[in-house]
């Protein structure tokens, strides 16, 4: 498994006050037994075949500490994302896509901001270009059918119509994995995906 690498915050004193010691990048957190936590999992058919309403409530992506907290969010087509800065430092907002609006706006301290993506893309990269450490990444799909795995690896997605479904795993550092799934009525399917550290 790749060593996340040390970062060094000495251009801003709040971020070294926030991260004591030696803080290090944290692309790769791995828990007990191999668990990788952040990977981005979805149902990657497009599902044009049914109507699905954005929800009302917003995702959330923070500034916190010096770092975008969670460092994997997923967003739905059509919903907002509000990004908001909870530091008493200046960041920035850089969203960096291929198929949606690239936006790029200063981040002052306690303040947020709101934007909708129009497309799925997966995934969108989140930089704030004070801070070169701090990355982010958003997966947009147009249906809600997607998590992410928590701390234990793990991941669920409820209320799949029954049918046969590419699902696909994404990592920021190790890439992705697919599966072929089919999904019964009222049955509920285990899917494990294995990275191979590089």
């Amino acid at each position: 498994m790749p060593r996340n690498p040390a970062i060094t915050m000495t251009s801003d004193r709040f971020c070294t006050d926030a991260n004591p010691g030696q803080p290090l990048d944290d692309a790769v957190v791995v828990g007990p037994d191999g668990a990788l936590q952040n990977v981005f999992v979805y149902v990657k058919d497009d599902l044009r075949g049914y109507r699905f309403e954005p929800p009302a409530h917003p995702a959330r992506l923070e500034q916190k500490g010096c770092r975008f907290v969670p460092r994997v969010v997923g967003v739905r087509v059509g919903q907002p994302l509000v990004v908001a800065n909870q530091d008493d430092t200046l960041h920035n907002i850089h969203a960096v896509t291929r198929t949606n609006d690239q936006f790029n706006v200063g981040a002052v301290e306690h303040q947020s901001i709101t934007r909708t993506f129009t497309a799925p893309e997966v995934m969108v990269t989140f930089n704030c270009d004070v801070h070169h450490w701090m990355r982010a990444y958003a997966g947009v799909v147009g249906h809600p059918y997607f998590a992410v795995t928590g701390a234990d690896g793990r991941f669920g997605m409820g209320g799949l119509p029954p049918g046969e479904y590419v699902v696909e795993a994404w990592h920021e550092k190790f890439g992705t994995r697919s599966v072929r799934a089919e999904v019964g009525p009222r049955e509920t399917r285990e899917i494990r995906f294995v990275f191979n550290p590089v």
